[in-house]
């Protein structure tokens, strides 16, 4: 299991999507784009829940501290996961708009 803690407050956006990640025998994987580092805790190489982040937030890793801009987990029901925290009020996080 890889636990990664990540303050509520830094979260800006949590939403349900599933992305398929290069297939590996690692767990937790590190992406780039534009430079900027995402983190993912696959299942299966697989994420179904993003949380985007307000601005670059350090998080302690299994190989060390990383400076992540968003982290994709997987949940087993991503939908009602969201949506409990979304209810709950979890730092005001907000919907994706669609585009």
């Amino acid at each position: 299991m890889i636990e990664l803690r990540v303050p509520w407050a830094a979260v800006r956006e949590l939403r349900a999507e599933e992305r398929t990640l290069p297939s590996t025998i690692r767990n937790l994987q590190r992406t780039e784009v534009d430079g900027s580092c995402q983190l993912h805790v696959a299942v299966s190489a697989r994420t179904n829940v993003t949380a985007e982040l307000h601005e670059p937030t350090l998080v302690r890793t299994p190989r060390g501290d990383e400076e992540v801009v968003s982290v994709s987990f997987w949940v087993d029901e991503p939908r009602p996961f969201v949506r409990t925290v979304r209810r709950q009020g979890a730092a005001g996080l907000t919907r994706r708009r669609p585009s």
